[in-house]
């Protein structure tokens, strides 16, 4: 899946990080993600994956 940048920018306007604005577009793509898949599909290194997940959480 191709992120669209502008949401992305979007979301980072609105106080988020790129990574997380990244990931949670991702997310609300699908259903359910390993986190390995989320940091596949949002282009984020998988080793800060599971600090942006925390974050957004």
């Amino acid at each position: 899946m191709k992120l669209d940048e502008g949401s992305v920018g979007d979301l980072v306007a609105l106080g988020l990080a790129r990574y997380e604005a990244r990931v949670y577009l991702a997310l609300v793509a699908r259903e359910s993600y390993t986190a390995a898949e989320v940091a596949r599909e949002a282009d984020v290194p998988r080793q800060r994956v599971y600090d942006v997940l925390d974050a957004l959480v």
